[in-house]
């Protein structure tokens, strides 16, 4: 009779579960429809483990192609928490530190490429500025330099398209920062892209390179890449923009008319600061590398944990996270034809969201991507359930 009673409450235990899940299944099926969202891919982190994966919807309309957890996908901005984590494991490996100057003869970009600085003030911008957005760069009030190809392939008259040394070049010969270093918070793109320059000069390797060897590979993400602006590349997912309407190519001789999301912007350049496709797998390994549970072990120090997470004056924005007063840490990513999210709550649990369409300045999609796990997840105890990273 104990035994009958006790297989009788592991099956409630399991249903009760199971309703759980099925509750956040619901959930993103009516937030697709809402949005008509054609492919999503979802993980979910309990104490370090892989509790939840689930693909949505298709990587391929056309093909019907269903979205399984280890597809790629775009993650745009979600790429600076990656840099900004190499970046720790160099200042651990006392190859820099927060304060070191970037530009000018005793900066770590002292190359001769960047010796012609318009505005002196750059020579004061250091690391920890770079990572917090506050080394003086404000899109808002002049333009985001990472997206602008032509015109910095026509004012260098380069015949091509630019690198991401050459958008650095173009930008402190020819503008002054819109705010003094360390001053103001404004998001840069651009000052991500210094880093992913730092990052090759320290460890002599081209920037993907150098974070794989740094972070991927220990932590076997190995669905981790610099994507590839004009095409998909195999089990990486298609893009979808909301509205059928094309731009002018990101690529020399910039005339080409394409999709938004297929070569209207150039993904090398966007490397450090929104080049990387990842899976929902991967991002949930790296979430579990920062979240302080011994059970994976974490990439970088309880210290330099502490120093990523400390946000800039008034900000929620740490060094790679946004951070807020309750201690949890996240980040979006968006760039056209895809939406992205990675959360670590602290409470222990986290989750990935990636999908392969973004409603464009729309403040109700935006909260509901907030709100799509976090709202089903609270009161709910994940702790009993299998851990899905041996499947993984």
């Amino acid at each position: 009779m104990k035994q009958i009673i006790n297989i009788t409450l592991c099956f409630f235990f399991l249903s009760a579960i199971g309703q759980q899940t099925d509750k956040i299944d619901r959930r993103i099926n009516n937030f697709m429809n809402k949005w008509q969202i054609p492919g999503l891919s979802v993980t979910i982190i309990n104490n370090g483990k892989l509790v939840y994966a689930k693909g949505f919807g298709y990587t391929n309309i056309k093909s019907k192609k269903e979205v399984f957890p280890n597809h790629m996908f775009r993650i745009g901005s979600i790429s600076k928490p990656i840099t900004a984590i190499t970046i720790f494991k160099l200042i651990e490996e006392d190859k820099l530190s927060l304060s070191d100057k970037v530009f000018g003869n005793n900066g770590i970009l002292n190359d001769s490429l960047y010796s012609k600085i318009l505005d002196k003030r750059v020579l004061d911008i250091d690391v920890k500025q770079l990572l917090e957005h506050s080394a003086g760069w404000d899109r808002n009030k002049s333009f985001d330099p990472v997206f602008e190809n032509k015109r910095i392939s026509d004012s260098l008259k380069l015949d091509k398209s630019p690198t991401s040394k050459d958008i650095i070049k173009y930008m402190l010969q020819n503008h002054y920062l819109d705010t003094a270093p360390g001053s103001t918070f404004a998001y840069s793109n651009f000052g991500y892209c210094i880093l992913g320059r730092i990052i090759e000069k320290l460890t002599g390797l081209n920037y993907e390179d150098a974070v794989k060897n740094k972070v991927l590979i220990p932590l076997e993400m190995f669905d981790t890449k610099i994507g590839d602006s004009k095409k998909s590349n195999e089990n990486e997912s298609m893009y979808y923009s909301e509205d059928d309407y094309i731009v002018n190519s990101a690529f020399y001789p910039f005339q080409e008319k394409v999709k938004p999301e297929y070569g209207g912007f150039d993904l090398s350049i966007l490397d450090s600061c929104g080049g990387w496709i990842s899976s929902a797998i991967d991002l949930a390994k790296l979430i579990c590398a920062i979240d302080g549970f011994t059970n994976r072990a974490d990439i970088i120090s309880e210290q330099s944990l502490k120093n990523m997470s400390t946000v800039f004056k008034n900000s929620n924005y740490a060094k790679g996270w946004m951070v807020n007063h309750k201690k949890n840490w996240w980040h979006t990513g968006s760039i056209p034809g895809t939406y992205a999210m990675i959360s670590k709550m602290n409470d222990g649990n986290g989750w990935v969201i990636l999908m392969n369409k973004r409603i464009l300045e729309n403040k109700k999609f935006y909260k509901d991507v907030d709100q799509l796990i976090f709202k089903p997840m609270k009161g709910m105890d994940l702790s009993e359930l299998t851990n899905l990273f041996d499947k993984y």
